[in-house]
């Protein structure tokens, strides 16, 4: 799996307060898809509530090395980690970049199970 974190050409950016989001005019306002306040400074609003950029935050679809032809990633068993701190949702993971500013200790694992009628490979028992 890919993680990506891209801060966007946009430079979109809001406050969070009471678990509400707002503009720099202190206007209620709903996060785009997929994105996350940064821990980038942005400025002020009007009312001087403190902004912050938005990240956007994507994770790839999963593969496996062609040697894995035997395997599949079984559904739902995703398990997401920032160096070595777990977060139980794909969503707080994503939150978690979003404040990390890097996707450089990020990581994903997986539990496989074999296809039904496919030989074992010889690698994977190493």
């Amino acid at each position: 799996m890919d993680v990506v974190l891209q801060n966007g050409d946009e430079k979109l950016y809001a406050y969070e307060k009471n678990g509400k989001f707002y503009t720099g005019q202190d206007k209620e306002y709903d996060l785009p898809d997929d994105c996350y306040l940064s821990t980038e400074k942005a400025g002020k609003s009007d009312k001087g509530e403190q902004l912050y950029y938005l990240a956007k935050v994507t994770i790839g679809e999963a593969t496996l090395p062609d040697s894995y032809s035997d395997r599949d990633i079984k559904k739902d068993s995703e398990r997401y980690y920032i160096d070595t701190t777990p977060y139980k949702t794909e969503e707080a993971f994503k939150k978690a970049l979003a404040k990390a500013g890097t996707a450089e200790d990020a990581y994903i694992t997986v539990d496989l199970t074999k296809v039904e009628g496919a030989k074992m490979s010889p690698l994977a028992n190493q």
